[in-house]
C-alpha cells in the first residue's frame, strides 16, 4: 500500500498462542502489525579507514571514516566504549574496518550498525610509530570532506597504514612521503 511522501506501509500478520489451553486446544488470535517504511533510509556497507574517533555520551562514539571511493563519512556508534562491546578495538585511527552505515542518503551523521576489523597499523613498544599514526590520521580528517570523492587518497592513507605496520622503524619517513603527497 502507498502512503504519503515517499513512504510505504506494509501490513503483516502474526499468530501468537494463547497463553491458557482449554481442552487440549490451541487458543491462537492473530495481530495486524502496520509498519511505516521510509524508502529514504538505506544501509550502506563500505571498506574503510578509521580517521578520528569522538567520545560520545553513555559510552558511545562519533567516529569519521575515509571511505574506499575516498568520501569522509561521520558515523555514531552506540555503546563502542563499553567494556562489553563487540568493537572496541575496531575504532583506532588508521585501522582499516569493514562498516555498516544506517541512515540517510545526505544526512550528516549515520549511526554505524557493524563494525568488523580487518587491520590495524598499531605495534607495541613503538612510540614514533604511535605518533605518526595520530598525525597522519588528523590531517586525513582535516583533508577530506563529505560528498567529495577521491580514491587516490584512500589508496594513500591505506599503504601508509600497512608500511606502518611492516616497517614501524621507517614511520618518520612515511609521514614525510604522505605529507608530501598531500600537500603538493
Amino acid at each position: 500500500m502507498r502512503g504519503c511522501a515517499g513512504l510505504r506501509y506494509s501490513v503483516a500478520s502474526r499468530q501468537r498462542r494463547g497463553a491458557k489451553r482449554r481442552r487440549s486446544r490451541n487458543v491462537s488470535n492473530t495481530v495486524l502489525i502496520i509498519r511505516l517504511i521510509d524508502f529514504n533510509t538505506v544501509i550502506r556497507t563500505h571498506d574503510a579507514i578509521v580517521l578520528k574517533p569522538t567520545p560520545f555520551e553513555d559510552g558511545g562514539l562519533v567516529v569519521s571514516f575515509l571511505t574506499d571511493q575516498g568520501e569522509r563519512l561521520t558515523g555514531l556508534a552506540r555503546g563502542a566504549k563499553k567494556p562489553t562491546a563487540k568493537w572496541v578495538a575496531a575504532f583506532e585511527p588508521l585501522s582499516l574496518v569493514r562498516a555498516a552505515f544506517f541512515g540517510k542518503e545526505h544526512s550528516e551523521i549515520r549511526r554505524v550498525t557493524r563494525c568488523e576489523l580487518q587491520h590495524s597499523p598499531l605495534t607495541l613498544g613503538h612510540l614514533e610509530c604511535g605518533l605518526v599514526i595520530a598525525c597522519l590520521a588528523d590531517l586525513v580528517d582535516r583533508i577530506a570532506r563529505e560528498g567529495m570523492e577521491d580514491p587516490r587518497l584512500f589508496r594513500l592513507v591505506c599503504t601508509c597504514s600497512k608500511a606502518l605496520s611492516t616497517q614501524p622503524d621507517r614511520a618518520l619517513s612515511i609521514l614525510a612521503y604522505a605529507e608530501h603527497w598531500l600537500l603538493h
